[in-house]
């Protein structure tokens, strides 16, 4: 039966996005734990299963051609039996990080990034109905095997419901491609610019500055990459744009490891940082008091 959950869940299932924006999550793949069982009750077999199942997710919210901040986490369900309907399951979201319990405590949906709120709630909303559809099949697929049949023979065709989430695939990694290529025609010349200088091992600046280029998280990974290494820089300028909370945990990491040790100037005003922003902050400035940071 592994090889069964596998073979329903281990495909990127994608999921249509909101009307605020736009978020697309996927499914991909699943893990199925507990027990299942024949019994025979006046001449009949069936099947008795106690299941819970963990699926994987990943999602990303975009705007346009960019992706301004991306989670990934699992969806946990627990109570599926045959008699239980998809309303009395146990389902809780979590995110990458956090147990699954810590989703009912108020204190800790208040550190969530809006990004991540935003893709639960989509994660519960779209992924039950699909979930649900493979779990039915599973139970059907035991209760089959219950009654004598082979693998082979109770294996349920998902028809239509397979066709439609092949489509969908074919169709987002279409549209992933075309956002790709859209990107890397927006992307600025003064960043592509200071990134190749960045990556020469020769560049002596002490500063570096690319205020309101409109870059986006998917910008900022490669920049702090090549930025990281060059103990020189004293300044850094990047107001305006479209970070999130997303570059800003990597770049307070990095530094506060020890990148840029001689960093005495960061400047970024102006991005699309929520307020968990001024706690990562805060926690820096503990740790680099010569570090000036502007928000």
């Amino acid at each position: 039966m592994d090889r069964r959950v596998k073979e329903l869940f281990d495909r990127r299932v994608p999921l249509p996005g909101d009307a605020a924006g736009e978020v697309v999550a996927f499914l991909k793949g699943a893990e199925a734990y507990g027990e299942a069982f024949g019994n025979i009750r006046r001449g009949k077999r069936f099947a008795i299963a106690n299941l819970s199942l963990r699926v994987s997710w990943a999602g990303s919210v975009r705007i346009g051609p960019n992706v301004i901040g991306e989670a990934k986490g699992a969806v946990h369900v627990d109570e599926i039996t045959p008699d239980n309907a998809e309303e009395d399951w146990e389902v809780a979201i979590t995110i990458l990080g956090q147990h699954k319990d810590d989703a009912k405590d108020p204190a800790s949906q208040a550190l969530l990034t809006d990004v991540e709120r935003r893709v639960r709630g989509l994660v519960r909303d779209q992924c039950l109905p699909i979930i649900g559809t493979r779990v039915r099949a599973v139970l059907a697929e035991l209760n089959g095997l219950a009654q004598g049949a082979t693998e082979d023979e109770v294996k349920q065709d998902l028809g239509e419901e397979d066709e439609r989430v092949a489509r969908q695939e074919r169709a987002e990694e279409r549209r992933e491609q075309h956002m790709r290529e859209a990107r890397e025609r927006a992307i600025p010349a003064r960043y592509r610019d200071t990134l190749a200088a960045l990556r020469d091992p020769e560049f002596a600046g002490d500063e570096v500055a690319l205020d309101h280029l409109g870059l986006t998280d998917a910008e900022f990974g490669p920049l702090f990459e090549a930025l990281k290494g060059h103990a020189g820089v004293r300044e850094v300028s990047l107001r305006g744009n479209a970070f999130t909370n997303v570059s800003l945990q990597v770049l307070v990491a990095g530094v506060a490891a020890g990148a840029l040790p001689n960093l005495r100037r960061l400047a970024l005003a102006g991005n699309g940082f929520s307020d968990m922003a001024a706690t990562m902050l805060a926690g820096l400035k503990i740790i680099r008091k010569d570090l000036e940071v502007q928000v």
